[in-house]
């Protein structure tokens, strides 16, 4: 597993029961967290040592970027005098976040929250630093919007978020299913449900832009256990979020790459490798 950047208490919890309001299933999306969090683990020791070396007060971190807790606990490895709070709608990946936190040794600074975005929950208290992903423009009852994790941020404070990944890659254009090329149009699809914040929107939000880092992420061939999870995770959820773009051929050739009983299939290709460039952004609270 390569990474690299391009450019430039374990006990505790909060809140109450909420369901998801997400189109995604919350088992899909709860499984995409476990498997992201084994995988992605190098991206975000990366993250946050870059943001450990640029924020100036982070006594008091947020994380509502997921609830793998990998996130969380990279960022407590490397600010070892931060209190972390990891926020998320999901009991079940809360207790995850918490067990991983065990391991990382950094329980006995790390709180889960159960909430879901403008519940006010975590407004009482602003954080030095919030960590997020694939934030939104705008508050529709499902992912946390730029506004919303920017009211979590005290004035002064940082938010740093992660777009991503771009131009990721599973597997070559051919895939000897229908026309080349399926996975591109998919993933083109995905990026016309959800595009990137624009400079007016991160203003907006009260927010002035730092600076942004693209990391690579470049897991080969043959895939582990674990890879092989997230990638299918993955297409699951991009078949969700942006399936209903593809015309049918389309359809009928990501059916095919998803059906565990098709030789052909993710879940027994050889080639499967995993290869993504998330983009983390920067910006101070004014």
């Amino acid at each position: 597993m390569n990474v690299r950047g391009l450019e430039g208490s374990a006990g505790g919890q909060r809140g109450s029961t909420i369901p998801t309001p997400l189109e995604v299933p919350a088992a899909m999306m709860s499984r995409t967290l476990v498997e992201a969090g084994a995988v992605e683990g190098t991206f975000y020791a990366e993250a946050a040592a870059w943001i450990a070396e640029v924020a100036e007060r982070t006594a008091v971190v947020v994380d509502v970027g997921g609830g793998s807790g990998a996130a969380a606990c990279a960022l407590a490895r490397a600010l070892p005098k931060a209190y972390v709070v990891v926020a998320h709608r999901a009991r079940p990946a809360l207790e995850r976040a918490r067990s991983r936190s065990v391991a990382a040794r950094v329980a006995e600074r790390l709180e889960t929250c159960e909430c879901r975005p403008g519940d006010g929950v975590l407004e009482d208290e602003p954080a030095d630093l919030v960590w997020a992903r694939d934030l939104v423009p705008d508050a529709g009852g499902g992912p946390w919007s730029l506004r919303q994790a920017a009211q979590l941020v005290r004035p002064g404070g940082l938010l740093a978020w992660a777009e991503g990944g771009r131009a990721t890659r599973v597997l070559d254009d051919d895939l000897g299913l229908e026309r080349p090329g399926l996975l591109r149009r998919l993933e083109a699809a995905a990026r016309g449900e959800g595009a990137a914040l624009a400079v007016e929107e991160i203003a907006r939000a009260g927010l002035r832009t730092l600076t942004r880092r693209t990391f690579l992420l470049d897991v080969p061939a043959p895939l582990g256990d674990d890879a092989r999870a997230h990638v299918v995770a993955t297409l699951r959820r991009l078949r969700a979020v942006a399936g209903h773009r593809l015309d049918a051929e389309d359809a009928r050739a990501l059916d095919c790459l998803l059906d565990p009983f098709d030789p052909r299939s993710a879940f027994h290709r050889e080639a499967l490798f995993y290869r993504t460039s998330p983009r983390v952004h920067l910006a101070y609270r004014d």
